[in-house]
């Protein structure tokens, strides 16, 4: 399993910052989440005012600077004002923060959840079959169900056998006085299904999205397998860098002007090219994956 801080540390150093010195401080004391005032622990040189420091998920900017003590502005560039242990590591001025790798992560999450590449996550609801009741709510499902796998039910007594049901329905958009999720079930041949018996179904849905402050891992959040986390790494490194090219072509982008034989056009681009090439591949082989343990079925 995978911690989100391993996650983001691991894109850091193989994609993002390779061949990039790294300015590192620390926390010297906890601090709260309505905190302005930051000590730090290490040597303050590298922090000055207008400096961006990331914490954690957090990132902040800097007031003023005086010795080891910064008056900062807290919950930067999109992220939460939280708290923070003694100790902590602080990323100074980073190429890339913390928080910008999550919001980035989450985007591919998304991306990869839609029709192409179309992967997903799979999940299970259990209702229990009533004579009386023709459709069935999806209850306490709150995802977007792409298609259900298959549905299984129990046939009541000691023998624990759980037959396919070989036809059922699935509506969608259906009203919320009756069916709370806004999907409905029917299922329609289960030879000895039985009243009270549980119906167990499997359905995909989009991958969750990832939270800096959770402390439950990146599969148990998102539902992504273990092996398809570093399309995560890649695809956030893509997307961060992906406006490079643009900025190396404004000219105001740039305090001092650079010779043209130092950084040629294009070559951001070119950097690139591998990561989409890892992009490609790894989707190829975890949709693959998925297609052959969750194949199409037919009802």
């Amino acid at each position: 399993m995978t911690a989100v801080a391993d996650l983001i540390n691991s894109t850091r150093t193989d994609y993002l910052d390779t061949g990039t010195r790294t300015i590192l401080n620390a926390l010297n004391g906890a601090l709260t989440d309505s905190a302005t005032s930051v000590t730090l622990l290490r040597d303050p040189a590298q922090v000055a005012t207008n400096s961006r420091l990331s914490v954690d998920f957090e990132d902040m900017h800097v007031w003023q600077q005086t010795g080891s003590t910064v008056e900062v502005e807290r919950g930067m560039n999109g992220t939460t004002a939280t708290s923070h242990s003694a100790g902590a590591l602080i990323y100074v001025n980073p190429n890339f923060s913390a928080g910008q790798i999550l919001r980035a992560m989450n985007d591919v999450l998304g991306e990869i959840s839609s029709t192409e590449p179309g992967l997903f996550q799979v999940k299970t609801v259990t209702i229990p079959y009533a004579t009386s009741t023709t459709s069935y709510d999806l209850t306490d499902v709150t995802d977007n169900v792409i298609r259900i796998d298959n549905v299984r039910y129990e046939i009541i007594g000691s023998q624990k056998e759980w037959p396919l049901v070989k036809s059922f329905d699935f509506a969608r958009d259906m009203p919320t006085a009756d069916f709370p999720s806004g999907f409905a079930f029917i299922p329609k041949r289960a030879p000895g299904l039985q009243s009270g018996a549980r119906m167990r179904i499997t359905y995909m849905c989009p991958y969750g999205e990832l939270a800096g402050t959770s402390t439950s891992t990146v599969e148990a959040q998102t539902g992504i397998f273990t092996e398809a986390t570093r399309i995560l790494k890649v695809g956030a490194a893509l997307n961060l860098t992906a406006g490079l090219e643009i900025r190396r072509a404004d000219v105001t982008a740039h305090a001092d002007g650079r010779r043209a034989q130092d950084v040629q056009g294009g070559d951001p681009t070119r950097a690139s090219r591998n990561m989409e090439r890892l992009m490609a591949r790894w989707l190829s082989e975890e949709r693959g994956r998925l297609m052959a343990q969750y194949p199409m079925r037919r009802y």
